[in-house]
């Protein structure tokens, strides 16, 4: 399957998309301020040039879901049977349930 086939070229129909891009710019947050609070301990573990390269990502990163510069979709697939039927089994509500 290249690219450009998508899920239809694995036999897949797309039946839903949810956009993440909230969801992303929060956690990204979350784990900006994880070693902000600890920064000495941060530092001495990974060291201050990887400290400050992580956390210049997790900022260019959080800018970008924060105003639109990319985003990431959570794609429910199903595959079809021979009819071309198959029922929608999950929904974003229920599948954040399952992976808990």
């Amino acid at each position: 399957m290249s690219p450009a086939e998508g899920p239809a070229g694995a036999g897949l129909e797309v039946r839903l998309t949810e956009p993440l891009r909230e969801r992303c710019a929060r956690t990204i947050g979350a784990w900006y301020r994880t070693p902000e609070q600890p920064w000495s301990e941060f530092v001495a573990v990974v060291g201050e040039p990887t400290a400050r390269a992580r956390r210049f990502h997790l900022v260019g990163s959080g800018l970008a879901f924060v105003h639109h510069r990319i985003r990431a979709d959570k794609i429910f697939t199903v595959r079809t049977d021979d009819h071309s039927e198959a029922p929608l089994r999950i929904t974003p509500t229920n599948s954040y349930r399952e992976m808990s």
